[in-house]
């Protein structure tokens, strides 16, 4: 598929909507932050992938009666250049460290049998592929448990690499 003009927050609600039995199940919140259109030169499918899987994996750390924020803004950076920011960060068990820096290598699991390690990295490469950004950030223990990955796409595949980079901190 060729990338075109997409509505990442219709993206995101479609992938909340694919989820809501799961979501629903645990009893888990989901507070959806947006306003009005946030788009991007996109794969609409690739970034409900992305999402699907932060999604999921944020849902098997909260507990239940849990709490997902999902948040979609437009970021302004370098003069012209415009960048999407999606955020999901989950207030589940977190990441150690020792996990944390393998977290996007294909094949490192925490699930043991269960997960095959592909998901993240998976997300890195399709994310790679629209010229953005994935990041995350985690705690264990206190008032700010849980984690946060962050997303920055492009709103046009023409930016340039440096412009990203320097959005992205």
């Amino acid at each position: 598929m060729l990338p075109k003009l997409t509505l990442i927050n219709g993206v995101l609600e479609s992938t909340i909507d694919l989820l809501m039995n799961r979501i629903k199940a645990k009893n888990v919140v989901i507070e959806k932050q947006w306003n009005g259109t946030v788009q991007a030169i996109a794969v609409a499918g690739e970034l409900r992938q992305v999402f699907s899987n932060l999604l999921s994996k944020s849902l098997d750390a909260v507990g239940e009666r849990g709490a997902i924020t999902v948040r979609c803004s437009n970021v302004r950076s370098l003069g012209l250049a415009r960048f999407v920011r999606v955020i999901i960060a989950d207030n589940g068990k977190g990441i150690d460290k020792s996990s944390k820096k393998h977290l996007f290598e294909a094949f490192f699991t925490t699930k043991g049998a269960i997960g095959t390690g592909l998901g993240l990295w998976v997300s890195k490469q399709i994310i790679d592929k629209h010229g953005g950004t994935i990041r995350v950030r985690s705690c264990i223990d206190g008032a700010r448990r849980g984690t946060v990955f962050s997303v920055l796409l492009p709103e046009n595949l023409a930016f340039s690499a440096e412009a990203r980079d320097t959005a992205a901190d």
